[in-house]
């Protein structure tokens, strides 16, 4: 199969921790299939994926707001014909990059898959998060998810989100396929070594969104509980400021931004993954906890419903509930069941057969279309 994606670069950049499974999902791709990447912004630092099945077209553009994307998108159609014949076209966005693959399906007569992939579906005006907020962000949500092919989500609560967007008939060409985990990075302590001396530990950019304030209400109102802050953000200095004002600074270590060689460490010491954001698409964090089998607790977004104990955003209460009520026995048994979870629904692998599923499925829409 020859399947073009159009992407923003940060979405396979290295310097972007997120990148990691487009970049995977890429490389597994590439084992029987051709692949051409359509950047719509620019790479900081090179992928370093296999040439000789990848190729990268940079179709980015230095000019600002509109006209940007108005190049983007002529770089791309123009580009299109110099790699036919693509079977289909995939976008990682249900937003401008969607909209830009959609034309060029059009054009070219191919399938286009849309993933949705982080704040398409929300809005909080009040953090300034979310493309729901504004009539044109909303107007290039719908365009993307109702002209593509089909409709990719990675939960059940991006599944529910995305219905209200779709009629009945769209409804039957939205399909849930789960981000993937390196389940040979991200695996559990060796025997022996499991001692787990982290009671909690957080993964994630220090922004509103992540709600980290309320991650820290909840500490407080946990005495002698600690928690590991893994991550980095605008809000950081803001968030250290208000754990010294609520007297954690023995209990809460804020580590940066750490490496992807160096995370599956901090799961396998924990006993548990916090998670308090007010919205996740998916939360790759909470399955490479499960990986190194490592249980989550957290607000009731993204995976988290299906792999972990919930509750709903900002509730410090029902959290504060949780923890204290959650199951402490057979902690070894609950912990290869997490591995398990991991391994069969939540690896790599199946996120490329679901991919592959998809893509298989658009073609053959797209078929029927034609000949009808």
């Amino acid at each position: 199969m020859r399947i073009g994606i159009v992407l923003p670069g940060h979405a396979i950049d290295p310097a972007y921790q997120k990148a990691q499974v487009y970049r995977q999902l890429i490389q597994l791709l590439t084992v029987a299939n051709e692949v051409y990447l359509f950047l719509t912004s620019p790479l900081t630092t090179l992928p370093g994926l296999d040439s000789r099945h990848v190729e990268i077209i940079d179709a980015s553009s230095r000019l600002a707001g509109g006209m940007r994307w108005w190049n983007v998108s002529r770089r791309i159609l123009n580009s299109i014909p110099q790699h036919t014949p693509l079977d289909v076209l995939h976008a990682i966005g249900a937003d401008l990059n969607g909209v830009v693959a959609i034309r060029a399906g059009q054009k070219y007569h191919l399938p286009v898959v849309v993933s949705v992939r982080e704040d398409e579906l929300v809005g909080y005006p009040d953090i300034g998060y979310g493309m729901q907020r504004s009539a044109i962000g909303r107007q290039v949500v719908r365009y993307a998810l109702t002209r593509a092919t089909i409709v990719v989500v990675s939960s059940a609560y991006m599944r529910q989100l995305a219905s209200q967007h779709l009629s009945p008939s769209q409804l039957a060409h939205l399909r849930e396929i789960p981000l993937g985990v390196d389940t040979e990075h991200f695996i559990p302590p060796q025997p022996g070594l499991s001692t787990r001396h982290r009671e909690y530990v957080h993964v994630g950019a220090l922004t509103p969104v992540k709600d980290q304030t309320t991650l820290l209400d909840l500490m407080a109102s946990l005495p002698l509980v600690t928690l590991d802050i893994i991550g980095d953000g605008p809000l950081r200095s803001q968030l250290e400021a208000r754990a010294d004002a609520l007297g954690l600074s023995g209990r809460v270590r804020f580590h940066g931004w750490v490496g992807y060689e160096r995370l599956p460490a901090f799961y396998q010491s924990a006993r548990f993954l916090l998670v308090t954001s007010r919205h996740e698409a998916f939360c790759l964090p909470a399955v490479e906890a499960l990986a190194c089998g490592t249980g989550v607790i957290g607000t009731a977004v993204g995976v988290l419903p299906e792999v972990g104990l919930t509750v709903p955003t900002g509730d410090v209460e029902a959290l504060q509930t949780t923890i204290v009520r959650r199951p402490r026995k057979h902690g070894h048994v609950q912990r290869a069941q997490y591995r398990l979870l991991a391994e069969h629904v939540y690896s790599l692998s199946h996120m490329r057969d679901g991919m592959l599923s998809a893509y298989a499925a658009a073609i053959q829409r797209q078929r029927g279309q034609i000949s009808s």
